[in-house]
């Protein structure tokens, strides 16, 4: 089985008729923390979040945010979906997410994990076990994807030196860069497309 999560602000659903009061939808956004996806919900889902992960701009698109939220409210309406309701996760859960939010707002900074556990105030257990359940990754390695999604990004709207854009982000060695680049985007940094090419 495979993990996604996925969160849905409440702005998004408070004027959502399919989420308001009294519905299966509301009940189970109030109830529940597991959510089983058909298997068309799946396909679904990963499309939009392919169109997500491949939108140049930092902001997703208005139609692939509302085909996020359909998707979601398709798959908490589906009445033959298995729910439930894990407890014991929420630590690592909270811990998940706070080390995503930090490592998002600060890219350039590259933090231990120890550091990570003490000024987030979460156990360093907590932290890891967050991180493997949420990502498939160690707190360094959610920390290093992060460095080269933004360098990345860069890459794709800029005109900077791949030198100088990777050492602004942390990577001081060209043949790891290179190495690590590869292996999260199935490519090398100089065949990235450039705006300016294009």
């Amino acid at each position: 089985s495979q993990l996604t999560t996925l969160l849905l602000p409440k702005a998004l659903l408070q004027d959502n008729p399919r989420a308001t009061q009294g519905t299966l939808v509301s009940q189970r956004l109030q109830q529940c923390n597991l959510l089983e996806l058909k298997a068309q919900q799946q396909a679904e889902l990963a499309a939009w979040l392919n169109e997500l992960i491949n939108s140049p701009t930092g902001q997703p698109p208005e139609p692939i945010t509302e085909g996020l939220l359909d998707v979601s409210l398709t798959a908490f309406a589906e009445p033959t979906a298995q729910t439930g309701l894990n407890q014991p996760r929420q630590e690592r859960h909270n811990a998940a997410l706070k080390v995503l939010h930090r490592c998002m707002a600060n890219p350039k900074d590259l933090v231990s994990s120890d550091a990570l556990s003490e000024e987030l105030a979460v156990s360093r257990s907590a932290l890891f076990k967050g991180c493997q359940e949420h990502f498939a990754l160690t707190p360094t390695q959610l920390q290093r994807s992060i460095r080269l999604d933004r360098v990345r990004t860069e890459l794709l709207q800029g005109d900077g030196s791949i030198g100088a854009v990777a050492a602004e982000f942390g990577f001081q060695s060209r043949s790891h860069f290179a190495r690590r680049y590869r292996e999260q985007f199935a490519e090398l940094p100089q065949t990235t497309p450039r705006v300016s090419q294009l």
